[in-house]
């Protein structure tokens, strides 16, 4: 007996924890590093927001991108969304104060080893002298070309 077959927006429905139409309806299925639903359509894996968006307006137009209003990258609900360019998105983002340079800032990033306080533990040991780089990389299992980008503040630089 063969599995019957689900459509992509029955499934979709599925990984979506919907709430009131101004709440955040959260993806709860597989996401992206930074936050974003992912689903299987077609042998191909797209974004669960822009499914949502072609679900509830249509066709997603060329060179356009389906944006959050509400800065949260898991969010699947339409009411949440605009369509912009490249630039509008990017626009949107500075304009918000979550553009840090290409990347997620300090701890929020997936790869950080440290916290804020640590950051600033280690600058103010570094300054008051006594204490070289090399030490302070042991002392926080990380390389001293680390420590030099923080105390120089080549990394970490809102801190």
């Amino acid at each position: 007996m063969s599995k019957p077959i689900v459509s992509p927006e029955a499934r979709f429905w599925s990984k979506v924890e919907k709430g009131n139409p101004d709440e955040c309806w959260e993806w709860i299925a597989a996401k992206h590093r930074f936050g974003y639903g992912m689903l299987g359509v077609d042998n191909k894996v797209i974004y669960a927001h822009r499914f949502s968006w072609q679900i509830h307006f249509g066709d997603i137009p060329p060179g356009m991108e389906v944006c959050h209003s509400c800065d949260n990258p898991s969010c699947v609900n339409p009411n949440h969304f605009f369509l912009g360019t490249q630039t509008d998105n990017v626009r949107d983002m500075q304009q918000k104060g979550r553009h840090r340079g290409g990347s997620l800032p300090g701890e929020s990033h997936p790869q950080s080893k440290l916290t804020r306080e640590q950051v600033q533990a280690i600058r103010k040991r570094y300054a008051q002298g006594g204490i070289s780089q090399r030490t302070l990389a042991e002392q926080y299992d990380m390389c001293q070309s680390a420590i030099g980008n923080i105390v120089r503040r080549k990394s970490w630089k809102y801190c």
